[in-house]
C-alpha cells in the first residue's frame, strides 16, 4: 500500500470476512469486515505500537492494569456469534 487513498480504494473492492493490515514507512493501516469476524486490538506504550488479533497479547505487552469493560463485552458478544 502506498498510502491512505490506495488502502481505502482497496477496502471498497473487497468483500467477505477479513482483517487486513498494511504498513508504510510512516503509517500502519488496519481494517476489519463490517461484523468484525476477525477483530483487531491495539495499544501504544512509549514509542511502541502493538496490533494483534489477540487482545490478551496486546494487554500483556503494554502491562496495562485496566481493561475497558465495554470493549471486553463487545469481544465476548462477537465470540458468541462465532458458535
Amino acid at each position: 500500500m502506498k498510502g491512505e487513498d490506495e488502502f481505502l480504494s482497496f477496502l471498497k473492492d473487497i468483500n467477505g470476512f477479513f482483517a487486513i493490515v498494511g504498513e508504510t514507512e510512516k503509517y500502519i493501516f488496519a481494517a476489519v469486515d463490517r461484523v468484525r469476524s476477525v477483530p483487531l486490538f491495539y495499544s501504544q506504550k512509549n514509542d511502541k505500537f502493538y496490533l494483534s488479533d489477540d487482545a490478551h497479547w496486546v494487554h500483556k505487552k503494554v502491562n496495562d492494569q485496566y481493561l475497558d469493560e465495554v470493549s471486553k463485552n463487545g469481544v465476548s458478544a462477537n465470540r458468541l456469534c462465532d458458535r
